[in-house]
């Protein structure tokens, strides 16, 4: 697993991640086809999902959370906005 401390992020949202046990970092071309990949790559029983997205995604919110609701309609998602990064994040546990 990857740690926090290798993830260049605004500090409020390092604070609001560390009680997660794993992230991945999903490349934007991958963002199309977010069910099939969080399909992939979430566990079964995760309980919650928080992404953050880069600035220029902000119009696609809804989107990623319909997208984790599809593959797993009972956890609970959040979604956070980065001026630093240039790939989707998402975080799990």
């Amino acid at each position: 697993m990857q740690m926090f401390e290798e993830i260049t992020l605004e500090a409020s949202l390092l604070d609001l991640l560390r009680g997660y046990r794993a992230w991945k970092a999903i490349p934007l071309s991958a963002v199309g086809s977010f069910d099939k990949y969080l399909n992939f790559i979430l566990p079964k029983e995760v309980e919650e999902v928080a992404f953050i997205l880069p600035v220029s995604l902000t119009d696609r919110t809804e989107e990623v959370k319909l997208a984790v609701l599809s593959v797993r309609p009972s956890v609970l998602v959040s979604v956070y906005f980065s001026g630093k990064i240039e790939k989707v994040m998402v975080f799990w546990k």
